[in-house]
């Protein structure tokens, strides 16, 4: 049932019932017990608990109902009891009429509007309702800078509750909790007052979505496989070469190892105390190691795709020495494994530590025998609860003694596991090192958990544990006082540069062919890789031309993925097996020339490589479905507003960034939302812009775990955020590939558009009528104060115009090339 349908069954039980019991509703408590709260909760789909307020002080008085919609004042509501008259007649009852009119002139009426106006300029609320649980009014209290007084507008009337069920669908979308949230009252009072509704009555795209196919790539799949093998994966179990000669050493990281090897030496020499020592001064040291908290625990921050878990299984399995090799025992717990919720991660990680613990070292389980060696106190203790049982049956005894500690496994593995990690300490004289990978998979509560989790292991025995976390894992815990409230050691891992990466692994394939040349070690083959040694050495060069050669293709990578080392890769992949990049003649190019690929004409165009990461294998942008790449002149989807508005939103980031003299790169977002207001947009309309570009990653949250612009208090642009900017008011490639796709809504124009959209080597001029018709669409819609803190927006139309005269000479070229080539 939809919740409109719901509510509508709510009301009339609730009209049913007031009729019914109606005597007893007398006071202005009965009203709002009886009828009001009932309609705010069970019809309009309030929460009463964390929604509504009632009597919370405000000014000099009190207010009856504050209704708060994440945490933001969205509607007063002032309540009479029923016997207060507010002479209205059933026949006003569903429409809207003039405050100052004559509909409102009895005086309880006048006091109640002057009352929920104030109330409502007190706690910076628009909408008002005034209402004795028969009759309701419900108006604008609060115009928000609009220029109007609030007794200049109109107010809904419902004169009873017979005129609420008449009219029901009008009440819902002025008073319920997802009409409000959406602010769908402003447009119903907009159309009331005689305000123009921008409505899309026309809106149209030279491709349509049902347009949208798969194209056919003119290369075999075994390059495909290529791109897989060595452009996806950030680990290296199945080929431990790959991992350590493509791991992208940087001076953070490389700080890092030698702080991490320094650590496992300190821990060695103390381990090495205790195996030199004997009795109760190894006691002694133990105790003193745990009392001084000389166990290490690092946290590994780094962004998500940072490379964190390459870095600690290189550093384990390369960049420790031999020597400290041997005296680490590593015990690695991979959460990529876990599918649970956050109230079932504890009982995961206890299963899957002991179960690691024990792979490492017992190869699967320990023997009868091990057992007693690990749990020694306690076979002495059992052994003398149950002497008789000992001394008679030795044999059973073990088994009983197997079973209890089986049992003791299942019911108390935390204890379990730190007698195993114990026992690597005090039996077998090693480092116990702990790792908690892959946790930033998981969200911020989880991996806090985790983090709990490694403490509660390093609290309790000498070991090295180490949490990978995310910064804004770190983020968090920082704030909440995690990690400056415990001994740590922090290592930042920085993210390298894409084009690092991407060399490192074109480097490495490059060095297997050589090797493959000279020696038939048949490495490809055995990765299932069929394809001529020729063909893949093509292939080679085609990626060093794409990728090395020109700077511009990696510095993109690296900014539509915010720098994030998966994403690089994803976006390095598509590319290259995009159809658009038609790279199979590149590579017939390279085997006839034997290899020289030295032409002009062998060398990859810009314009295909930005079709293939825009487009990535479809014949057209791939509307709401490309993870990295948004269209920008179309953001708001069913919204009537300036095409031009995220680019706006992105060009106060940026000036922002730029800003020498500002304290940081953030701006408010309640100053965004006021600096928009003063270029006509409305906060409804900004708000959706805004979360739009948090969500797919063109800005950030000041606090990163947020992704919900209601949550956010202030945001900065990110390098997609900035790219994006960029490619939208420069690029006449990106400008020509979203022309295609973005709904036009001048009916005329588009005629024009579709008239000569594929007429041949038209793309010059369409791309200058399409700039044209933004700019003339984000006129309507946006007007600019002419003041220096709105210089930057300027900016746009200064781009636009540059772009129009490049537009014109391309144009002009082409004529006369054409006309030369006719003479």
């Amino acid at each position: 049932m939809e919740l409109i349908d719901a509510a509508f069954e709510a009301f009339k039980q609730i009209k049913i019932d007031a009729e019914t019991h109606g005597h007893s509703i007398l006071s202005e408590q009965d009203t709002r017990l009886k009828i009001v709260d009932r309609i705010v909760s069970d019809v309009l789909g309030y929460n009463l608990l964390q929604d509504v307020s009632t009597e919370p002080a405000s000014g000099s008085g009190f207010i009856d109902y504050l209704i708060k919609i994440k945490e933001t004042g969205r509607l007063v509501i002032e309540a009479k009891k029923e016997a207060v008259d507010f002479e209205i007649k059933a026949l006003y009852s569903g429409r809207a009429y003039n405050l100052n009119g004559a509909t409102f002139h009895a005086r309880a009426v006048r006091d109640g509007l002057a009352q929920t106006i104030y109330y409502a300029a007190q706690e910076s609320v628009e909408l008002g309702c005034l209402t004795n649980g028969n009759t309701w009014i419900i108006f604008r209290a609060n115009r928000l800078g609009d220029g109007k007084r609030p007794m200049d507008g109109r107010a809904f009337v419902f004169s009873d509750l017979q005129s609420i069920e008449a009219n029901f669908k009008v009440f819902y979308e002025l008073l319920s909790k997802q009409c409000v949230e959406n602010l769908l009252y402003r447009a119903i009072f907009q159309e009331a007052e005689g305000q123009e509704v921008r409505v899309k009555d026309f809106a149209e795209s030279l491709v349509k979505e049902d347009n949208l196919r798969l194209m056919t790539a003119d290369f075999t799949s075994d390059f495909e496989r290529v791109m897989n093998i060595f452009f996806s994966k950030l680990s290296g179990d199945d080929d431990p070469e790959f991992l350590s000669n493509c791991f992208v050493e940087t001076k953070e990281s490389q700080a890092a190892e030698y702080q991490l090897a320094r650590i496992s030496e300190e821990l060695v020499s103390k381990v090495k105390a205790i195996e030199t020592s004997q009795g109760e001064a190894i006691r002694k040291i133990i105790e003193r190691i745990k009392n001084t908290n000389r166990q290490e625990f690092i946290i590994l921050v780094g962004s998500k795709g940072a490379g964190k878990s390459t870095f600690v299984d290189r550093f384990f399995n390369y960049v420790l020495s031999s020597n400290l090799k041997d005296e680490c025992i590593v015990v690695k717990v991979n959460l990529a494994g876990y599918s649970g919720s956050e109230q079932e991660i504890t009982n995961w990680l206890d299963s899957t530590l002991l179960e690691a613990t024990e792979t490492v070292l017992y190869n699967g389980a320990p023997t009868n025998d091990e057992i007693q060696g690990i749990f020694f106190g306690e076979y002495n203790r059992y052994k003398r609860a149950h002497k008789v049982l000992y001394e008679t049956e030795r044999t059973k005894f073990k088994i009983e003694f197997a079973k209890h500690m089986e049992a003791r496994r299942e019911s108390r593995p935390t204890e379990y596991i730190q007698k195993l990690i114990g026992n690597i300490v005090r039996s077998r004289q090693k480092v116990p090192c702990i790792v908690f990978d892959n946790a930033d998979h998981f969200s911020i509560d989880i991996q806090e958990k985790v983090f709990q989790y490694g403490r509660s292991i390093y609290e309790n025995k000498l070991c090295l544990v180490i949490v990978p976390i995310t910064d804004k894992t770190s983020w968090q815990l920082s704030k909440q006082g995690a990690i400056k409230s415990y001994e740590n050691e922090v290592m930042f891992l920085p993210t390298p540069s894409p084009k690092r990466i991407i060399e490192k692994r074109i480097e490495y394939l490059d060095g297997k062919i050589e090797i493959e040349k000279r020696h038939k070690a048949q490495y490809f083959f055995k990765k299932g890789i069929t394809i001529e040694l020729r063909d893949i050495e093509g292939f080679v060069k085609l990626l060093q031309t794409i990728f090395l050669q020109d700077h511009r293709t990696s510095k993109w990578i690296g900014s539509f993925s915010n720098f994030d080392i998966r994403t690089s890769l994803e976006i390095t992949r598509d590319i290259i097996s995009s159809p658009h990049l038609s790279i199979g003649e590149f590579l017939k190019a390279y085997v006839v020339k034997s290899g020289s690929g030295d032409n002009e004409e062998d060398v990859i165009k810009p314009y295909r490589i930005k079709n293939a990461l825009v487009k990535r294998r479809y014949n057209s942008y791939p509307v709401k479905h490309h993870p990295y790449v948004q269209n920008l002149y179309y953001c708001n989807g069913d919204v009537n507003t300036s095409p031009l508005l995220s680019i706006r939103v992105l060009q106060v980031l940026k000036d922002r960034k730029q800003d020498t003299g500002a304290a940081d790169s953030f701006f408010s977002v309640s100053q965004l939302i006021g600096y928009f207001h003063a270029m006509t947009v409305e906060q409804t309309t900004i708000h959706k812009t805004l979360q739009f570009l948090l969500s797919h990653g063109l800005i950030r949250s000041y606090d990163p775990s947020i992704i919900d612009i209601d949550y956010s208090k202030k945001v900065e642009v990110t390098p997609s955020g900035l790219e994006h900017y960029y490619w939208a008011i420069n690029d006449i490639d990106f400008a020509y590939i979203m022309l295609e796709v973005t709904p036009i809504c001048d009916r005329d124009f588009f005629d024009d558009l579709n008239a000569s959209y594929n007429t041949p080597n038209n793309k010059f001029r369409l791309t200058k009528l399409f700039l044209d018709y933004l700019e003339r669409e984000d006129a309507t819609y946006c007007k600019v104060p002419n003041h220096p803190s709105y210089d930057g927006q300027k900016v746009i139309h200064i781009r636009f115009d540059w772009l129009r005269q490049v537009l014109e000479r391309k144009i002009n070229g082409y004529q006369r090339n054409r006309v030369t080539r006719r003479t």
